[in-house]
């Protein structure tokens, strides 16, 4: 895909991952969907910088935890921006707890916006996606693997990150097996199992195109 002239979405884009795939595909011609939702100041000083280099960035304010919320973003973006043509799914919170001490409250709230956010962000961004041939990037922590090799119990964080990649995947699948026409509407799904690492992502492990 050639990225110049062409509209990125990266949810929590103010910090972490999610700031440095914003850089670097702004750096690459994209114009860029800042979504933050803590992380305000963050996002603002990234879309200063950009429009500093003489880039092209809007922010989007939205807690994904909330279904209507992360379904609404993509047409929030599209109907500012004039389309849609790749998803960076990065929005994430990372509560390092025990197995032993994970609360029903922390569980469900790792699991709202680490696996269900990103099925429902997808979702809404699948209309404008099939239109441009787009691509979706889902961001996923390695350590959601690391109790399936026997690494101890997983922690709520795990099974999130996890999820995403097991789960995701097949339903967003869907969005271009639907289409009879796969030339015409097609969207890919890669799923990245990101560490942070001079804040870059490192290690592509799943990849689907439809």
């Amino acid at each position: 895909m050639q990225l110049a002239g062409r509209v990125a979405l990266v949810t929590g884009a103010g910090r972490r991952l999610g700031r440095a795939f914003a850089s670097a595909l702004a750096g690459r011609g994209m114009t860029l969907a800042l979504h933050y939702n803590a992380s305000k100041d963050g996002a603002e000083s990234l879309r200063r910088e950009i429009e500093g280099q003489g880039g092209r960035a809007a922010c989007f304010p939205a807690d994904l935890g909330k279904a209507d919320a992360a379904r609404a973003l993509a047409g929030r973006v599209a109907d500012e921006l004039g389309q849609l043509d790749v998803l960076v799914n990065s929005a994430a919170v990372m509560h390092h707890v025990s197995f032993e001490d994970t609360t029903p409250e922390l569980f469900d709230e790792v699991l709202q916006l680490n696996l269900r956010s990103v099925f429902f962000v997808s979702q809404g961004a699948a209309p404008f996606l099939r239109k441009a041939g787009g691509k979706i990037v889902n961001l996923a922590d390695l350590g959601g693997l690391e109790h399936l090799l026997g690494d101890g119990y997983p922690q709520a964080v795990e099974v999130g990150e996890g999820g995403i990649a097991g789960r995701v995947l097949e339903a967003a699948g869907e969005v271009a097996r639907a289409h009879a026409d796969m030339a015409r509407h097609r969207v890919e799904l890669d799923h990245v199992g990101a560490r942070t690492a001079g804040e870059r992502p490192i290690r592509c492990f799943l990849r689907h195109q439809a």
